[in-house]
């Protein structure tokens, strides 16, 4: 099996059989994080650009598009794409996310003086994954046209974070 196989799922009760093919990747690439000291844990993190890769989809990420309002509810996302023809495709990614090594998502967490500013990073070291499960369920709206078959697509992902440089790994696939 190659990479843009679908990959099948039987149900051992005898129900219908779901598939899953791979469509593209997204790399976001963060710089600035603006935390919001709260019980949620929430952060405010607009792209700063990134691509788009894949057998349906490339392009890249228009900087500034959107953000990432991450907390330890979820994943609320939302930018947009500049596919290679110069169409603009909107991404709003709702989604699970969870920590496995029991750390904190933001280092505002960790204790500090009252007069002290969050940090605004990750705590792992550089070039060290975030051990973290991140299940995206993006939603697209796409112009008529050659993309616009993302609007009306079932499309689930899982991504991988990195702290430094700082970004986020998407991979697609389309439920079939």
């Amino acid at each position: 099996m190659t990479f843009h196989e679908p990959i099948t799922f039987v149900d051992p009760a005898g129900g219908p059989e779901i598939s899953l093919q791979y469509i593209f990747s997204v790399s976001l690439l963060f710089k600035e994080r603006i935390v919001i000291d709260s019980h949620a844990q929430r952060a405010f993190v607009p792209p700063m650009g990134g691509e788009v890769w894949g057998p349906r989809l490339n392009g890249i990420v228009v900087p500034y598009s959107g953000a990432d309002f991450g907390a330890v509810t979820g994943l609320d996302a939302s930018y947009a794409i500049e596919a290679e023809d110069g169409a603009r495709i909107y991404v709003m990614q709702r989604g699970f996310m969870k920590r496995l090594d029991g750390g904190t998502f933001w280092q505002a967490r960790v204790p500090r003086d009252a007069d002290e500013l969050p940090k605004q990073s990750f705590v792992d070291a550089a070039n060290i994954p975030v051990p973290m499960r991140v299940r995206p369920a993006p939603i697209f709206d796409a112009p008529m046209g050659p993309h616009e078959w993302l609007s009306s697509t079932l499309v689930v992902g899982h991504a991988q974070r990195h702290s430094n440089p700082d970004h986020t790994l998407f991979t697609y696939y389309e439920v079939l």
